[in-house]
């Protein structure tokens, strides 16, 4: 319950453990594609799909925004900066991201669609070339497609 003049301020989960989980699965991913024979494309593929979340933890934490001369939040992360803009008469001009997070932002959005794209044609050609094999057994392969898809539809919330 709030006073008034006092503001509601919603509840932030910690990125930091996450972030770092994902940058040691990205290193393990890595790994396997130096060491490993087979499966490397797929590997690296893995690897760049764990470097993509520890970035969307990094952006949506507010770690890669400035923070405002205050000492205040500036804004609850990349993706509530845009709530900001709808505040009116609010300065938001300490919470706009610098342009690298966009343009990494729109990297990630087109790469994962490619990738979505890739995976479900992956898993329709298989299908037509084995189509004596059980539909689970390609489950993996649609699994990845819905994956890269849910990965570009969240970087493109992100923009």
């Amino acid at each position: 319950r709030t006073t008034p003049g006092e503001s509601k301020r919603p509840t932030a989960l910690p990125t930091t453990a996450p972030m770092v989980f994902f940058l040691l699965a990205a290193g393990w991913f890595a790994a396997r594609t130096l060491i490993a024979t087979g499966h490397r494309v797929a590997d690296a593929y893995h690897m760049a799909m764990m470097v993509a979340m520890a970035w969307m933890y990094a952006v949506m934490g507010g770690t890669l925004l400035p923070r405002p001369a205050d000492g205040g939040s500036a804004g609850m992360g990349h993706g509530g900066h845009h709530g900001g803009h709808a505040m009116a008469g609010a300065d938001t001009s300490a919470a706009t991201a610098p342009a690298f997070i966009d343009a990494l932002n729109w990297l990630w959005t087109v790469g994962f669609a490619v990738a979505a794209i890739w995976w479900l044609y992956l898993y329709f050609s298989r299908r037509r070339a084995e189509p004596d094999l059980p539909a689970g057994r390609f489950f993996g392969t649609a699994c990845q497609a819905m994956m890269a898809a849910g990965m570009s539809i969240m970087f493109a919330v992100m923009l």
